[in-house]
C-alpha cells in the first residue's frame, strides 16, 4: 500500500516537465540529456524518473554551486550560444530523453541549439522543451519572473509554433505543443498566491509570482518523439 501511495504521489505532485515526460516515457530505464542542468535537476530528475544514465550540460555550475553537479554520470560544459560546435563531444543516438527546460530564451540561437541536439536523441526518443510564452512580454514586471524582462539573461523570446516547425522538418511526431498549466497546481497553488498577493501588490507595487505560472499561462512547452535517424 505505501508503495503504491508514492508511486501515486510521484505522479502527481512532480515538476510538470518531470510529470509530463513521465507519461509519455514507455522505457523501464532511461538515458537523460538535461541541457541547463543546475538548480537541483539531477536531485529532482532522478527522484521522479527512472534513470539508467544521467548527463547534463551547462556553461558553468549554476550560482557557483559544485554539489549540484557531483550526482551527475556525465556534464558537458560549454556555452550554447558561442560554442555550440562543442555539442560534438556529447554522444549521438545515446538518449532516451532530452529536456531543454528555461534554456533557449537565454540564447540567440535556440532553434540552432534544438537541431545540434536532434542527432543525440535515439529514434523514438522524446524531447522535451520548455520556455517563456510570448505573451510575458506584455504582462507587468513582479517578483520573480513574470515579465520577460525581469529576468536579465533572457535574450529571445521563441514559441511553441516555431519550435514544433523546427522539430517537424526533422521528422518529429509532435505529441504536445502548448501553454503550460498543471491544473493540480493551479487549483492548489493558485488561489493561494492570489491571496498573498491581496497583500503583497498593494505593500510592494508588484506582484510575487510564486504560483501564479499556471493560471497566467507564463510558459509554452512543446514534447515531441523523433521517428527516424
Amino acid at each position: 500500500m505505501s508503495n503504491t501511495f508514492t508511486v501515486a504521489f510521484k505522479k502527481t505532485f512532480a515538476p510538470f516537465r518531470l510529470k509530463t515526460i513521465g507519461k509519455y516515457n514507455k522505457q523501464p530505464q532511461i538515458n537523460i540529456l538535461d541541457v541547463g542542468c543546475g538548480n537541483d535537476s539531477c536531485k529532482l530528475t532522478k527522484t521522479w524518473l527512472p534513470i539508467s544514465q544521467y548527463h547534463g550540460v551547462d556553461k558553468e555550475f549554476w550560482h557557483g554551486n559544485a554539489e549540484d553537479y557531483k550526482d551527475m554520470d556525465k556534464v558537458f560544459y560549454f556555452d550554447l550560444e558561442n560554442e555550440l560546435d562543442k555539442s560534438s563531444e556529447i554522444p549521438d543516438n545515446f538518449y532516451d530523453v532530452i529536456i531543454l527546460s528555461h534554456i533557449i530564451e537565454h540564447v540567440k540561437n535556440g532553434y540552432e541549439v534544438i537541431e545540434a541536439l536532434i542527432p543525440k536523441l535515439k529514434v523514438e526518443g522524446l524531447m522535451y522543451i520548455e520556455a517563456p510564452h510570448p505573451r510575458t512580454l506584455g504582462y507587468p514586471p513582479a517578483e520573480g519572473f513574470f515579465n520577460f524582462h525581469d529576468e536579465p539573461t533572457h535574450r529571445m523570446i521563441y514559441d511553441h509554433y516555431n519550435v514544433a516547425r523546427v522539430l517537424l522538418k526533422h521528422d518529429f511526431q509532435i505529441i504536445r505543443a502548448k501553454t503550460r498549466r498543471d491544473w493540480l497546481r493551479l487549483v492548489f497553488f493558485s488561489p493561494i498566491a492570489l491571496l498573498i498577493n491581496l497583500y503583497y501588490l498593494p505593500v510592494k507595487g508588484k506582484l510575487f509570482v510564486t504560483g501564479l505560472w499556471d493560471l497566467f499561462g507564463v510558459a509554452f512547452f512543446v514534447v515531441a518523439k523523433k521517428q527516424k535517424l
